[in-house]
């Protein structure tokens, strides 16, 4: 199966305009001049089975790329690699924590990995995770085991 062409949207209004040229100056067609006219490059396209090429995404992420270049002193990298490395080993004691878990669990062994959870995140970050004592964790004993 052969390639489709693509367009953009100024060549897909180039071949719209020659289409509504073509109905009114060399057909006599003016009802569908009219009708090409009332369309947009996109539903022109549509109907015509064009494919749409978009080539300002690709200069949009060329600019978002030359956008995200930055220049860090050497104390803000430390502090970002310092802050990257602490949320390695919060997951990294998440993931040992609810790694073991399967089905064979219980009710109350789940709540008590959910709760070191919690833990792990309010110890992690407590402005950003404002968890304070709950009383969730004195009903762990009234959960009922299943087993």
């Amino acid at each position: 199966m052969a390639k489709r062409k693509t367009y953009n949207l100024t060549q897909i209004a180039g071949r719209q305009a020659r289409a509504v040229r073509m109905a009114r100056e060399i057909r006599g067609d003016e009802s569908r001049a009219v009708e090409l006219e009332a369309m947009t490059p996109e539903e022109y396209a549509q109907g015509r089975g064009l494919l749409i090429q978009n080539p300002s995404t690709q200069r949009s992420n060329t600019t978002m790329a030359k956008k995200m270049i930055v220049t860090v002193d050497a104390d803000e990298l430390e502090e970002l690699r310092t802050g990257l490395a602490e949320a390695e080993t919060a997951l990294s004691d998440i993931w040992e924590e609810h790694a073991q878990m399967d089905n064979s669990n219980t009710k109350a062994a789940l709540l008590t990995a959910s709760t070191e959870t919690v833990r792990i995140i309010n110890e992690f970050d407590p402005d950003q995770f404002p968890i304070e004592s709950d009383d969730a964790t004195d009903d762990e004993d009234s959960v009922d085991d299943e087993e």
